[in-house]
């Protein structure tokens, strides 16, 4: 008795198709993987960048405030002085005019 003929060629035809159709779904699989992970890849940057706005925006806050401090002393100290040079300069001009009109 002879076993039943099978064409090699057909055989080799489904393997090629059953082959294809691993492939594909392979290929497809990674590509949704691929996605997901650029998706959440995105997402940890999006965060990131957020959470690194709000730290350097609450760090000038601070600078600021730091800095804003010696202006307004040195305004004061500007104010005084100049108070300082107008009545100097007031009793200079009452010396001089004491002493021309004398």
């Amino acid at each position: 008795m002879r076993p039943p003929s099978v064409n090699s060629k057909q055989v080799t035809n489904e393997l090629v198709e059953w082959f294809t159709q691993v492939d594909a779904t392979y290929k497809s699989d990674v590509r949704e993987l691929n996605e997901a992970n650029r998706t959440w890849i995105r997402e940890q940057f999006a965060a990131q960048d957020a959470w690194l706005d709000q730290r350097f925006a609450a760090q000038d806050a601070k600078w600021e405030a730091r800095f804003a401090a010696p202006e307004i002393r040195i305004a004061h100290s500007q104010r005084e002085q100049m108070r300082f040079l107008y009545l100097a300069f007031v009793a200079q001009m009452a010396l001089l005019a004491g002493i021309l009109l004398r």
